[in-house]
């Protein structure tokens, strides 16, 4: 069914219209139209008496929707301490290498160097894509599983991408 209207001499009239009868013709379908503002009424009337007398349903819904957050609660947080700790370690690696790197202390034109510098950079993108929602209750806090960044350059040669930190990350943790 798709909208459609007629215009009488004084009121356009609303109608819901098969799309086969519209397209095609009225051979196509025997349906007849159906008028729309009675229609878009009897819904209303239909979804106001629902949410107007099914108070137990809709409450039973909820607390069912609130157990199942809660059980997971755990499950969520313990993932999430978890996925913070590996990158925490990750960035400290990384740091050290450009630590390393800052003091004129190893090649940065070694392979070894440079395969295990892109292994935590893959590793460290990889866990940082893993973040909680800002809430503060925990309730309403969801994983959010967003698309890690896009890959950049991971040429050694230049520190300018100077210790990438975790938001997450404590103040004795942020670089100075």
């Amino acid at each position: 069914m798709i909208g459609t209207r007629a215009t009488g001499k004084t009121e356009t009239y609303r109608y819901y219209t098969c799309m086969k009868r519209l397209k095609y013709g009225k051979d196509t379908c025997d349906q007849d139209r159906l008028n729309a503002d009675a229609l878009d009424q009897a819904v209303l009337d239909c979804v106001a008496s629902f949410y107007g007398n099914q108070h137990q349903l809709i409450r039973d819904a909820v607390d069912e929707a609130r157990k199942v957050d809660e059980s997971s609660h755990d499950k969520v947080t313990a993932e999430l301490k978890t996925v913070r700790t590996k990158l925490t370690t990750v960035t400290a690696k990384i740091d050290k290498y450009l630590d390393a790197f800052e003091a004129d202390t190893f090649d940065a034109n070694d392979d070894t160097v440079k395969e295990r510098m892109r292994a935590h950079r893959s590793h460290r993108t990889n866990h940082e894509h893993v973040r909680p929602n800002s809430s503060k209750n925990w309730r309403t806090s969801r994983l959010c599983l967003t698309p890690p960044p896009s890959p950049r350059s991971t040429t050694t040669s230049a520190p300018s991408s100077r210790r990438a930190t975790p938001p997450n990350a404590r103040p004795s943790q942020r670089p100075s």
